[in-house]
């Protein structure tokens, strides 16, 4: 596993959702590009997962790929999963930043 920190973002002029991911926390300072990007487009699925090694952990299934991804407490994990099925409806987007 390699920390990353995760931006969910709404991109209005192409009403593209994406998560942005970033090495470390400087991501802030708007100096540094992400290191990915995560194309969410309508229809991706948001699972928990029961994994024996690691707490807090989440899938992110889009047509082309399958993210795994864990978050420091189950509230943090569960926030995530609400932000992330939000963006999927595309009905009350926020931005949502992982701190």
């Amino acid at each position: 596993w390699k920390r990353r920190h995760f931006v969910l973002k709404h991109l209005l002029v192409s009403d593209v959702r994406c998560l942005e991911y970033f090495k470390d926390k400087n991501w802030r300072s708007g100096k540094q590009d992400p290191k990915g990007v995560l194309q969410l487009y309508p229809g991706f699925d948001v699972v928990k997962v029961n994994d024996p090694k690691r707490k807090f952990v989440f899938d992110v299934k889009t047509v082309e790929h399958t993210f795994r991804l864990a978050a420091s407490t189950a509230e943090l994990m569960n926030e995530w999963i609400h932000a992330l099925e939000e963006a999927n409806t595309g009905e009350h987007f926020i931005e949502y930043k992982n701190q």
